[in-house]
C-alpha cells in the first residue's frame, strides 16, 4: 500500500522571542538592589571613602 501526496501545506513559524536579562552594572543601575548601588558608587581614595564620578550612577546617589 502507497500513500500520494495530495496537497502540501505551508505553515508560518511564530519568530522567537529573545529575552534579554541585565545584570547589574554602571552601565545598567536600575536592576541593581540599593546595597549594590552604593557599592558600585563609593571609591576609595587617600586611605578615606568617597563617591565615584561615573556619570551612569549620578542619578542613583
Amino acid at each position: 500500500m502507497f500513500c500520494q501526496v495530495q496537497e502540501v501545506a505551508e505553515v508560518e513559524e511564530t519568530p522567537e522571542k529573545t529575552v534579554v536579562k541585565k545584570t547589574c552594572s554602571a552601565e545598567n543601575p536600575e536592576v541593581c538592589n540599593t546595597a549594590a548601588k552604593c557599592s558600585r558608587a563609593i571609591g576609595y581614595s587617600n586611605g578615606g571613602k568617597s563617591w565615584k564620578k561615573t556619570s551612569s550612577l549620578q542619578g542613583y546617589v
